[in-house]
Formats: C-alpha cells, sequence, structure tokens
C-alpha cells in the first residue's frame, strides 16, 4: 500500500535571508518606538553645544588689515584646529615665517589663562587703545594675547613662528605685537 506523503521543498536561501532582514527590521522598529517613549530617568541629559560667536575673525578682518599685518590673505582657514574648545570662532593667515590665528569666545576669561598650567611669561600690554593679556604656552615658539571684550568675550591672537634665530633682534611676542598692531582697531571691544 503505497502512503501519501507530500514532500514539502526546502525553503531557499534567499527566502531565510528575507525572513531574517524582515526580523531585524521589526527590532530597529520596536527600539525606535521604546526611545521614543516619554520616560527619560534612564538616560543621560544631553549636554547642549554653545552657541555660535557673534564675531567671526574670517569676516571681521578685512584683507587690507591682513596683508598691513605681513600676512597673505590667500592663506585664509576658517575653523583652523587648535580652537581652544568648543564655541570658539577662528581663522587663520600666514607668510613664510608665520601664521597668526584669530580666535573668539562670547565666555572667556584671563583668569583661566592665567590657571591654566601650560600658560606662562604673563605680561600686561597695550596695543593702539586695548590692553591686552600676553603669555606664552609651552608648545613651543609660539605666542598669545588674549584681549577682553566688554560683553564677557575675548579675542586671542596667537603667532607661531618659525623656531627663530639665537640672534635674532625679534622674540615670537614681539613678532606678535607688530602683527596685531594693525588689527586691534577690527577687534570685538
Amino acid at each position: 500500500m503505497r502512503r501519501n506523503t507530500r514532500i514539502e521543498p526546502r525553503p531557499s536561501p534567499m527566502r531565510h535571508a528575507a525572513t531574517a532582514i524582515r526580523l531585524a527590521a521589526a527590532a530597529l522598529a520596536v527600539a525606535a518606538l521604546a526611545g521614543c517613549s516619554e520616560s527619560t530617568r534612564d538616560t543621560a541629559p544631553a549636554v547642549a553645544q554653545p552657541p555660535a560667536p557673534s564675531w567671526d575673525p574670517c569676516v571681521g578682518i578685512p584683507d587690507d588689515l591682513v596683508r598691513t599685518a605681513g600676512l597673505d590673505p590667500a592663506t585664509k582657514r576658517k575653523d583652523i584646529a587648535a580652537a581652544p574648545e568648543p564655541g570658539w570662532a577662528s581663522c587663520g593667515w600666514s607668510n613664510k615665517d608665520a601664521a597668526l590665528r584669530v580666535y573668539f569666545s562670547e565666555s572667556a576669561t584671563a583668569q583661566q589663562i592665567r590657571e591654566a598650567q601650560a600658560n606662562h611669561d604673563f605680561a600686561d600690554v597695550t596695543l593702539g587703545d586695548r590692553t591686552a593679556l600676553q603669555y606664552r604656552q609651552d608648545t613651543g615658539a609660539d605666542c598669545t594675547l588674549a584681549f577682553d571684550t566688554a560683553d564677557g568675550g575675548q579675542v586671542r591672537l596667537r603667532v607661531d613662528s618659525r623656531p627663530l634665530p639665537a640672534d635674532s633682534p625679534r622674540s615670537a611676542c614681539e613678532l606678535l605685537r607688530d602683527t596685531a598692531t594693525p588689527l586691534v582697531p577690527v577687534l570685538p571691544k
């Protein structure tokens, strides 16, 4: 006697893949919906990014002053590396001997500069009608000027120079003061 047996076809590998994809999509959808629940007890609060600064040195410093400062306007670089921290606008220019970086923040203080361990050789200097805190860092042949603004912000100008010869008549800070002087009138007060 013959049995009626039905032979089921084997599922194809493509059918397995399609099923796996549907299951993964369903799991993602459930996870996404769970993330939309009102409970936020177990989640860390989002860290707010500081607002963009109100002054941009790439826009606020005109090319003619960049040339007067001895720099090449064609070398302009926006948001250059090494901004002190988030919330700073930055721009830089260079010539064959040095690079000038200009940073602006709505909220920075001279006290923060004085407290940073890598900073040293502090001096109060006057350029035009502005007083600045001049300092050096442990990072090499550089010098920085920090101008406080009336609104609690700060503009920093930093020169990174090629190592000056031992018999050079100018230091990196003298080079910075000479370079920065023509720019002072357009810096935020």
